[in-house]
């Protein structure tokens, strides 16, 4: 990290700050006082020796398993609490917390897109595209349980694609990308579907520029993996000291799943998940509607998932344009393995997102979708990096209006959901 990319990463960072300050201002809400603080409430527990609440708290989202409460979401934010825990005890600063990992989200989305190949002008554009004109907006701010958890998996899920890019054969930097990709799974287990690209990443980044065997690579991979792995035994540890399951953090013990006859995940939820997903808003007296549930197209609020399609179909004509004049399609492929399994990772979590029974509560715009965000940036740096300057100029120009149209949309949004 460098003085330079934190220049050039200040436009949006003051941006997001900008948004900050206008949703406590106009909402009225105190930045010390967050409601929805569970895992803090959780954090302090452990710090005097329980595992459970302790008692129910009727407006939280809670697990009750063998007469006794717990926290029903992964553990990994209540980790990285706990230094602040012992500080402020249950009354964690949540909300600042959440704002300054946004921040470091921001920073680490400027350095990916520089060292995919992008040039800093450009770079800024798609980290203000991507971090500040989208539903991230909805997540920055607020320290709400569910908010602080989704912003975490995005900022550490950035960390651990700009570590695998760079690692460039240290075993440090392949340790870290390995480790907060493991964070962004103890937020949002999801995360795991990009667990591919950050390998193939790290497999090609090994060799110094010449292609590792596989041989060398496996054993080198399992020692960078240690932290990750240690990180893992804990989550498996907490989750069967709680509820008897390595696997299970809580969410199957909520009433509102334990009452599904379909139970927490099911294919009988997609169609509808997917219809929901690309459903318009209503148009009522010439303004948007913008629910709180269900929600709306998701792109609409994120207009960068629209850029990213277009880049894909541009990418795939000029794929298809090569080989009819007889390029190899075996080596375009491989050069463009990370993109694809980038999306196809993508892919697949929306599919897995669409078979939850419900895409969330208390929010507008699909913000489920923004843990895909980081997968996104990633593949449009790696698209752009192979343009020319003078192109990624005009991407860059060309993206500044819906960085605007979604900055306001997402800020109005957020406003019109907390007032």
């Amino acid at each position: 990290m460098s003085r330079k990319d934190l220049t050039h990463a200040l436009a949006p960072m003051l941006a997001l700050l900008l948004a900050a300050c206008l949703i406590f201002l106009l909402t009225s809400r105190e930045l010390n006082n967050n409601p929805y603080n569970s895992y803090a409430l959780q954090t302090h527990r452990w710090l005097t020796g329980h595992l459970d609440l302790g008692q129910d708290y009727s407006h939280l989202e809670l697990a009750h398993y063998a007469g006794r409460v717990y926290v029903s979401f992964p553990p990994f934010p209540s980790i990285l609490l706990i230094p602040f825990s012992l500080v402020f005890g249950e009354n964690t600063p949540d909300s600042l917390i959440n704002i300054a990992v946004s921040l470091v989200g921001v920073l680490y989305a400027f350095m990916l897109c520089r060292r995919a190949g992008m040039a800093d002008a450009p770079s800024a554009a798609l980290t203000a595209l991507v971090c500040v004109g989208s539903n991230c907006i909805m997540t920055n701010s607020v320290g709400w349980v569910w908010f602080f958890a989704q912003n975490i998996a995005f900022t550490a899920t950035l960390m651990s694609f700009y570590y695998a890019l760079t690692h460039g054969g240290k075993t440090r930097r392949a340790a870290l990308s390995l480790f907060f990709l493991c964070c962004a799974m103890g937020s949002r287990p999801f995360q795991a579907v990009y667990l591919p690209a950050v390998l193939l990443l790290l497999y090609r980044g090994s060799g110094n520029g010449n292609e590792m065997s596989l041989g060398k690579f496996i054993p080198r991979l399992f020692k960078c993996a240690a932290p990750a792995i240690a990180l893992g035994i804990v989550y498996m540890a907490l989750n069967y000291a709680r509820f008897g399951n390595p696997l299970e953090f809580g969410h199957n013990y909520l009433a509102e799943f334990r009452a599904a006859l379909d139970g927490q995940f099911s294919l009988v939820y997609l169609a509808r998940n997917l219809r929901d997903l690309v459903r318009l808003p209503n148009l009522r007296v010439n303004m948007f509607e913008l629910p709180v549930f269900p929600t709306v197209a998701f792109w609409l609020f994120s207009p960068v998932f629209a850029v990213y399609a277009v880049a894909m179909l541009a990418a795939l004509i000029r794929a298809i344009r090569g080989a009819l004049r007889g390029a190899n399609p075996r080596e375009y492929v491989k050069t463009a393995a990370p993109q694809l399994l980038l999306l196809f990772g993508g892919m697949a979590h929306i599919v897995f997102l669409c078979m939850h029974r419900t895409l969330g509560g208390w929010h507008f715009g699909q913000r489920y979708t923004n843990d895909a965000l980081p997968a996104v940036l990633l593949a449009l740096a790696l698209l752009a990096a192979r343009l020319g300057q003078e192109r990624q100029n005009t991407l860059a120009v060309m993206s500044m209006p819906l960085t605007l149209y979604g900055y306001a949309l997402n800020l109005l949004g957020v406003i019109n959901l907390l007032k």
